[in-house]
């Protein structure tokens, strides 16, 4: 009987307490994997363990989707002969929070898919120094680069090839042969000491919200490309714009301030300048006598768009032998040329007073 009641008992308890087998506990992923020899091929989040010198090949190659680097304020250091960080077509990689020093090609990408519109590859807070390329995207379809510095590199960095760069967020290009390239789009960034800002032979080409000093030159060969730049501080540099003949586009510089370069805008191509200020600099805007070559009848060749801006102190202001319209530009006290531009179309609302040079105006019907 005691027995009986035993058990009545339990078979009550177990229904009451709805008792289960315990189950196994979460497994935690895996954490990322120590990078700390070179050449290394990972698959899956990484770090860099320690500064790592790769003098041949390549010192580390992300193989996989969404494959991370942090490198954890480490260097990453290699020779002209070796490769630093190489994304072989896969996407969704950060490169972060390090340096990547003395390669070939600091990062580069090796293979292109045109449908990925989010950013492939995003760098951030990553040093770029003494490369050959400090970042090579000429294969993949977007790359941002997010603060950080980019210095002393042959060329800084590079799209092109379906490649497309975005800089942001006060990344500082110093010191560089070349600062920028090829299908490259610029907001809030600043460039000093470099031998030549941006340059692209076709493609596109936009520095906006920046500060550009104390380079050689701004602009280089832009043939086929029409740079854009916009609402910058541009100071002590001794060529800007020297603009090119572009078969299908236009150089465009708004809202910028320039002050004690060389020469700003000397124009062999088509240019159009707006509500920019122009102070102390040797030549603001000239432009040459062109005649249209034979070999080439339909190409845009120097033609000036000017509306809207300020011309105060310069050598000369606006001397302009080619086409174009001049609109609403204010010119004071140049040493030189007020508005010199015998075969512009006037657009009215132009003066200038207190220049060097008389007459004051040509070409145009000054207030």
């Amino acid at each position: 009987m005691a027995h009986t009641l035993l058990a009545a008992a339990f078979v009550v308890t177990t229904a009451v307490t709805g008792y289960a087998a315990p189950t196994p506990a979460p497994t935690s992923p895996p954490g990322p994997v120590a990078v700390t020899t070179c050449g290394q091929t990972v698959t899956s989040d990484a770090y860099l363990a320690r500064d790592l010198t790769c003098p041949t090949d390549t010192a580390v190659v992300l193989a996989g989707d969404g494959v991370d680097l942090d490198l954890r304020g480490h260097v990453l250091r290699g020779t002209r002969e070796s490769n630093g960080v190489v994304l072989p077509g896969w996407e969704n990689h950060t490169i972060s929070n390090g340096t990547i020093r003395g390669f070939g090609a600091g990062v580069s990408t090796t293979e292109v898919d045109v449908t990925v519109t989010e950013p492939r590859v995003r760098l951030q807070d990553v040093v770029l120094r003494e490369n050959g390329f400090g970042l090579d995207a000429s294969f993949t379809s977007r790359v941002v680069v997010t603060g950080g510095r980019v210095v002393d590199n042959d060329h800084g960095v590079s799209g092109g090839f379906r490649g497309y760069v975005e800089v942001t967020g006060g990344t500082l290009f110093r010191g560089n042969g070349l600062a920028i390239s090829q299908w490259v789009d610029v907001e809030g960034a600043t460039f000093t000491g470099n031998d030549l800002v941006g340059e692209c032979s076709d493609g596109y080409l936009r520095i906006s919200g920046s500060r550009v000093t104390r380079n050689r030159q701004v602009f280089g060969s832009t043939f086929a490309c029409a740079p854009v730049l916009e609402s910058s501080y541009v100071a002590h540099n001794d060529l800007v714009l020297p603009v090119e003949h572009y078969p299908s586009g236009t150089a465009l510089l708004t809202d910028n301030e320039f002050v004690r370069n060389g020469v700003v805008i000397d124009a062999f191509g088509p240019v159009e300048a707006v509500g920019n200020t122009f102070v102390r600099n040797d030549v603001a805007v000239r432009s040459p006598e062109v005649g249209v070559p034979e070999e080439n009848p339909d190409w845009v060749w120097a033609h000036v768009t000017l509306t809207d801006n300020v011309f105060l102190r310069n050598g000369d202001a606006i001397d302009v032998l080619s086409p174009g319209v001049l609109t609403g530009n204010r010119v004071e006290r140049s040493t030189g040329w007020g508005i010199h531009a015998p075969d512009v179309t006037d657009g009215g609302g132009n003066t200038a007073s207190r220049n060097g040079r008389e007459p004051q105006c040509t070409g145009v019907v000054c207030g």
